[in-house]
């Protein structure tokens, strides 16, 4: 007990320092009660831990610490943390006492996640002794379409306030671009997909056919928006009605809190691709749940067809829904892959239903199809209509931006690294023109040559710059994408603009002046904007990152491996972020992750045999490597 009130003093002091949560006395009293309660529960527990677990665990601990220390030292300036320069947004000096708050930090994390780890994996093996059936078996069934439009019209009813007060709803900057390509004054170019312009044509075309303005072009695209969003979170909460057996008014519950969202309410009317993008994505996590959980033929058939169409929309909206896509093709084709040799390997009792590589490879076959038609329709189509491809200073944000700084701040070069850099920026005043958090400025600049970014020779100065200056590169995708992956930048933690960040035209003439666009308040008055603001907190993409991590780490461990599947749409999204976002932070690009929370709770709930069902017909896809024999025929039993 007493080294458990001194890891309790020690962790709660430097983890509140470095969290820097307000008020700081309060956290640090809440940790360290928690870490109290991890300390007994550890040692009172019925459960243990096995090596793979302690190390596991470990790693992760460590990984999170590691995050934590390096978000402490990322100072961001309010109000520059778009324009800031170096002076502005940068990286505080690291000091030997940042090691032992990395030493205590990891230790009380993976007392804490180990504790938790312990209650989840001790209730999961009651409720398995009790039910006496193998583990993960949640409700089967089909969701009923009748009870999915049911909640998406109130969803939608409850969105309109919404659209009258925004009327016809939100414009961007990027909004605009699209308008003027959809209008004809700018030729198509697929740095803003040429699908999602040609949408809002349409739109505008539809309501000038029956003598309606542009205006009510963009009112009928924020309809359909919230219309396929609406659906999407209808049948979130028709699906989790069914899978958890908990009846309409879970799903009602659920309708409503999407409904009366501010922040569901604002997307749904904003001029953003992303909005459909990442409604799509959450659904299309349900379906990937679906087709590995349950071999039901009819199921898996219907499951596969909205698998495909939603891909579509995934893979023609956002240029990593490629990666996304792909992502899930591999595995699923892995999956495929399992069954064949399970079917044809081995003894009777470990031979796989002949079914089980069929519910893999259908959906496998018509990703691949959707990724096909993508090819071709941004390959030989494209081409043939004469549409500009991206340029290529649009995918390298991140590695630009590293480049720049080793610049800005003078960093180690050779003389072509130099050279190059000089007729990258004419100027060669990187100091002043180099954004830490973002690309924009520099890529914007009238004296930058992105020209020469296709000549061939980018990646072998980038790669000269790396082995020079890895410290400076590491920093500079700190800066760029700390909002991703961070649990304690303050202005990342408690960021409310993610509409005011992509800086909506609304409130001001250039839409009517530029466009004829009547952007106004139906409902006439200032109460309106009180009652559906557009300043709206949501759950930071960082802490939804690691709370994703761990539970894919927690499902893994309860082996329920199939559950982890369903993870990967929005694991794919994260990692594209990590890997090359050009921005510090805009929820807008991970939506998807914060709109599938729920889906998480019922996750983890699952694996615990929360919904579980006597002759349930499901089972768990991706069994443990020397699963006993008996409980395969349980589980060849239950098909």
């Amino acid at each position: 007990m007493i080294a458990g009130v001194l890891l309790g003093a020690a962790g709660a002091s430097v983890l509140a320092l470095y969290l820097r949560y307000q008020p700081e006395t309060l956290v640090r009293f809440i940790l360290f009660g928690l870490i109290l309660l991890s300390c007994r529960y550890r040692a009172g527990s019925a459960a243990s831990l096995s090596i793979a677990e302690r190390v596991t665990h470990g790693v992760f601990s460590a990984l999170l610490s590691l995050a934590i220390v390096l978000g402490y030292h990322i100072q961001l300036t309010e109000g520059l943390t778009y324009s800031g320069t170096v002076e502005d947004n940068y990286i505080s000096p690291y000091g030997p006492f940042d090691l032992v708050a990395f030493a205590v930090i990891a230790v009380t994390l993976h007392v804490m996640l180990t504790a938790a780890f312990l209650k989840l994996k001790e209730v999961a093996s009651s409720r398995r002794a009790q039910s006496g059936q193998p583990r993960g078996l949640v409700h089967p069934g089909d969701v009923p379409a009748r009870r999915v439009a049911l909640y998406a019209v109130l969803i939608f009813a409850l969105w309109i306030p919404y659209l009258l007060t925004y009327w016809p709803g939100f414009i961007f900057g990027d909004s605009t671009v699209s308008l003027s390509q959809a209008v004809g004054g700018a030729p198509l170019a697929n740095q803003h997909p040429v699908v999602y312009t040609l949408f809002i044509k349409v739109c505008i075309r539809l309501m000038e056919r029956i003598g309606l303005d542009i205006t009510w072009g963009c009112g009928l695209y924020s309809i359909c928006q919230m219309s396929f969003m609406a659906i999407c979170f209808g049948y979130m909460a028709t699906w989790l009605e069914v899978r958890t057996g908990w009846g309409h008014r879970l799903g009602w519950i659920l309708a409503f809190a999407a409904g009366i969202s501010h922040e569901l309410g604002g997307y749904s009317v904003a001029m953003w691709k992303d909005p459909m993008f990442s409604a799509a994505l959450m659904a299309m996590s349900l379906l990937v749940f679906d087709i590995v959980q349950f071999p039901d033929c009819r199921l898996s058939a219907r499951s596969t067809a909205l698998l495909a169409a939603l891909a579509v929309v995934v893979i023609f909206l956002r240029s990593n829904g490629l990666y996304v896509i792909a992502l899930v093709v591999l595995v699923l084709i892995g999956g495929a892959l399992w069954g064949m040799r399970r079917r044809h390997g081995g003894g009777a009792a470990h031979r796989a239903p002949s079914g089980g590589c069929v519910r893999f490879a259908v959906p496998a076959v018509a990703l691949v199809a959707v990724v096909a038609f993508y090819g071709v329709v941004t390959g030989p189509l494209y081409r043939a209509l004469g549409v500009y491809s991206v340029p290529t200073v649009e995918s390298v944000g991140v590695p630009l931006n590293q480049m720049a700084r080793v610049a800005a701040l003078d960093g180690s070069m050779s003389e072509r690294d130099r050279e190059y850099m000089d007729e990258l920026l004419t100027s060669g005043d990187y100091r002043s023109q180099y954004r830490p958090t973002c690309t924009d400025m520099l890529k914007w600049s009238g004296d930058f040559n992105g020209a020469l970014i296709d000549n061939g020779e980018f990646w072998e100065r980038w790669t000269s710059m790396l082995v020079r200056n890895p410290i400076t590169y590491l920093e500079a995708w700190e800066l760029q994408t700390c909002g991703f992956w961070t649990v304690n930048v303050p202005l990342a933690v408690t960021f409310e603009d993610n509409i005011e960040s992509g800086v909506p035209r609304n409130f001001g003439t250039e839409l009517q002046d530029n466009w004829n666009i009547q952007a106004q308040n139906l409902f006439g008055s200032e109460l309106a904007y009180d009652l559906f603001p557009y300043h709206t907190w949501s759950v930071p993409v960082g802490i939804v990152l690691w709370t994703v991590l761990y539970l894919a780490l927690c499902l893994i461990l309860l082996n329920v491996r199939g559950f982890v599947v369903s993870l990967l749409p929005v694991l794919g999204l994260l990692a594209t972020l990590l890997i090359a976002s050009p921005i510090w932070y805009w929820p807008r690009y991970g939506a998807a992750a914060q709109f599938l929370i729920p889906f998480y709770v019922f996750l983890l709930a699952a694996a615990c045999g929360a919904f579980r069902k006597d002759g349930a017909k499901s089972r768990d896809p991706l069994p443990q490597a020397g699963t006993e024999i008996g409980e395969a025929k349980n589980r060849h039993a239950s098909l």
